[in-house]
């Protein structure tokens, strides 16, 4: 299988890159930096872009096309930064919007007009926390809100070619940023010598803590596992044409049945 993953370079993206790899798939990853562990391993190719340009679309579905017609697309890229001292910049705001919606899509369409005899899977990752982000992170969860309009749009425009649009909404990622985050609020909280004598089932529980914490009444609080994630992918694109249009929600309440 041919596979494009969108911001391989770190956190979820780079987790997927590594595991369609580990899986004898052929990778191309889109992302600004480079991925120097991964040079001259076989199946693997890098494509140095930066995903916040939307004048880059066509000819990077040009390129994409040209490596190899992709039976499946992995829209990880993502922006998420803090808004500082709680105000959203107008600039940021249109950066968030440009990087984890439009360009996403815009690139996923076209890909079904220079492909249109291709079938192909084309899956984005929305987020819990869209509706009801953390204070800091508005212009990202406005982003993902964002997001929600175009992929459906998408879908319905799609709906009539061999491409396939599907989504899903992730809860907290076990991704390595976020475990060194939870882990040094821990420290913080009940001291590093005392932090360092938790066993691992110890530190799950307040990992839970924290994470309920953050997302009042969730259903489900704690990190959802990568592999998780891509197993769930896996899934979409084996669904073939019935996929399309799905949005699955995933978090730790339905990591055991994937």
């Amino acid at each position: 299988m041919n596979v494009v993953v969108t911001g391989a370079t770190r956190g979820l993206g780079r987790a997927l890159c590594d595991r369609f790899l580990g899986d004898g798939h052929r990778v191309c990853a889109v992302q600004r930096g480079a991925r120097d562990d991964l040079a001259g391993v076989a199946g693997y190719h890098e494509l140095r872009r930066d995903l916040g340009e939307p004048a880059l679309v066509d000819d990077l579905a040009a390129e994409l096309a040209a490596w190899g017609r992709p039976d499946l697309v992995v829209h990880s890229a993502v922006r998420c930064e803090p808004d500082p001292d709680g105000e959203v910049a107008v600039d940021e705001l249109d950066r968030h919007v440009r990087v984890n919606a439009v360009v996403p899509c815009a690139l996923s369409r076209a890909l079904a007009r220079r492909l249109d005899d291709a079938e192909v899977t084309h899956v984005f990752f929305g987020t819990l926390s869209a509706c009801d982000p953390e204070p800091e992170l508005a212009a990202y969860g406005a982003s993902k809100l964002a997001l929600v309009g175009l992929v459906r749009h998408l879908a319905r425009t799609l709906a009539d070619t061999h491409h396939r649009v599907a989504s899903l909404v992730l809860g907290s990622l076990a991704t390595p940023d976020n475990l060194a985050h939870l882990d040094a609020e821990i420290a913080a909280g009940l001291g590093a010598d005392r932090a360092a004598t938790l066993t691992a089932a110890q530190q799950r529980t307040v990992r839970r803590a924290l994470v309920a914490r953050r997302r009042p009444g969730a259903a489900f609080p704690d990190l959802v596992p990568l592999v998780a994630v891509h197993r769930a992918v896996c899934a979409l694109a084996e669904l073939g044409p019935a996929g399309h249009g799905a949005t699955w929600r995933l978090d730790h309440g339905l990591e055991a049945r994937l």
